[in-house]
């Protein structure tokens, strides 16, 4: 199955950019470090603190996104 762009997007690519789709709008930044075929992704959502942070390889990378707010499940797609 293809991950599309849906508002409420919240993703670390590949080339160490983090990138939000909120309210139609598109924003992205640097973030983390990059990683390639073979390398290990995690993620994960802490719903007190409404974050979204992510390790690569077992290192962890800190927080990604701040004040998320979601009426929908969060579903991670690599």
């Amino acid at each position: 199955r293809t991950t599309q762009w849906a508002d409420g997007s919240y993703r670390y690519q590949a080339n160490s950019k983090r990138t939000t789709f909120v309210g139609g709008v598109r924003r992205q930044d640097n973030y983390g470090v990059f990683y390639r075929a073979g390398s290990v992704v995690g993620a994960w959502y802490n719903r007190d603190e409404k974050t979204i942070s992510f390790t690569r390889d077992g290192e962890e990378l800190g927080v990604a996104f701040r004040d998320v707010l979601h009426n929908f499940p969060l579903v991670p797609a690599v």
